[in-house]
């Protein structure tokens, strides 16, 4: 009897070891191990870091309320750098010295917003990862409903070296009676029509319907847009094509999941609702 228990003992052992053996061999031969490096997890420290340059524009990138850049290009491009493997870093950047920060290294590329259209040579691009209509945005008195019969004095509110600046230029180079007036930045743009000084204001789509919702009856757009443009990710022209790669892998991965459709349908839906 006692040497019936000393076996069963023996032969549990042994069981015992060699269960222990196989779920080693398991845990080193998984093929998830081997395609890792590390056992530890990649902590935020241990990632490079990429220095976003933006302008304010609502509701691409602005400030929250708790001090944070979010917007719609500033959600895309935490989650397309977390793809990456990149640490992003969002800092503000005049849109008239944009190109001086980009050269002198302050910032890695400027993303906001940003189109790539006229300016593919200019800049090392990852491709375009979503579409932005060029509208205008006029008082709703107004008895003209074009660019074409816009007559008397009136005047456009357009920020200052912008997509929407330049086409607004092309397309008014031929009507005498439109004044363009270019501002620094967005918000004085938005002012400077709010306040009456402009009667029109040209630029992203998405950037004047922040104004048209919160006054649905004062406001409405020309029948047609000055033109649709494809933003991107823009970086020094003769740069390292490293962090431009890994960005548009990430974007790609993100256009092709609906990733991106999904953070710009959430904007939307704030703007309509007036929750911004």
């Amino acid at each position: 009897m006692l040497q019936r228990k000393k076996t069963r003992v023996i032969l549990a052992a042994a069981a015992s070891i060699l269960i222990a053996t196989f779920a080693v061999a398991a845990v080193l031969w998984s093929p998830w191990r081997q395609s890792s490096t590390s056992d530890a997890p990649v902590q935020d420290a241990d990632l490079p870091t990429i220095t976003i340059g933006a302008d304010i524009l609502e509701p691409s990138f602005y400030v929250s309320s708790a001090g944070g850049y979010i917007g719609i290009d500033a959600d895309i491009a935490t989650e397309a750098c977390k793809r990456a493997g990149l640490k992003p870093k969002f800092t503000t950047v005049s849109w008239a010295e944009r190109d001086e920060a980009l050269a002198s290294g302050a910032i890695d590329c400027i993303w906001g917003c940003f189109a790539i259209d006229g300016r593919e040579d200019d800049y090392l691009w990852t491709e375009s990862y979503r579409d932005s209509s060029i509208a205008i945005l006029v008082k709703s008195s107004l008895p003209f409903h074009s660019l074409t019969d816009y007559v008397g004095s009136g005047c456009i509110a357009v920020r200052a070296n912008s997509a929407a600046a330049r086409m607004l230029q092309a397309a008014c180079s031929d009507n005498p009676d439109i004044s363009i007036h270019t501002y620094g930045n967005a918000d004085m743009a938005r002012v400077a029509f709010v306040k009456g000084y402009t009667d029109a204001w040209a630029g992203p789509k998405m950037a004047l319907e922040t104004i048209r919702f919160e006054y649905p009856r004062e406001y409405r757009y020309l029948e047609s847009n000055l033109a649709t443009t494809h933003l991107g990710v823009a970086f020094e022209k003769n740069g390292d094509t490293a962090y431009r790669d890994r960005l548009d892998k990430a974007l790609a991965s993100m256009r092709n999941d609906g990733t991106i459709e999904r953070i710009v349908k959430r904007y939307e839906k704030e703007a309509a609702d007036g929750d911004r």
